[in-house]
């Protein structure tokens, strides 16, 4: 019916007030892994060829949490670099969305990285117009053709 459709109209683009603008309020990245713990911990190849990346757990805290409040995002990392490179460029990026519409792409975050665990953390204020439901981050690592997607969750309720 023509209600339905407009209230399902007026839930999306409620979702979307606000996010567009959506920036860290906090960045912190580092090494949390040796290559050797690394390759104990989740059986990575010895050598490679090409530098390669796996997402190892994600994470999205707290859930539930209200309009105008904060929630902390976390992407455990690992990479692994062939013999002869001591560091490679990697990307680390967040896409926010809600019912499968992108709310916001936060900015990318480039740096040099050296084989073994990684963690990176980021805080993302919520809107205090946020509307209430289940919010999707897609995590995602990359460093030259090889990149890996996680996602994780959060619920915002008044």
């Amino acid at each position: 019916s023509g209600c339905a459709k407009g209230a399902a109209i007026g839930a999306v683009s409620g979702a979307v007030v606000g996010w567009g603008t959506v920036q860290y309020q906090q960045y912190q990245a580092s090494q949390v892994r040796s290559v050797n713990e690394d390759q104990r911990l989740y059986g990575l190849a010895k050598s490679v060829d090409t530098a390669q990346v796996k997402i190892n757990k994600t994470s999205s805290t707290p859930s539930p949490v209200r309009p105008g409040g904060s929630v902390q995002i976390s992407t455990d990392y690992s990479i692994r670099l062939p013999s002869t490179e001591t560091v490679s460029p990697v990307s680390e990026s967040w896409m926010l969305k809600k019912d499968g519409q992108v709310l916001a792409a936060l900015p990318q975050q480039e740096s040099q990285r050296a084989s073994g665990g990684w963690n990176a953390n980021a805080v993302i204020p919520i809107p205090s117009g946020a509307a209430n439901g289940t919010y999707v981050i897609e995590h995602k690592v990359q460093s030259g053709n090889s990149y890996d997607l996680n996602l994780s969750t959060f619920d915002v309720i008044n």
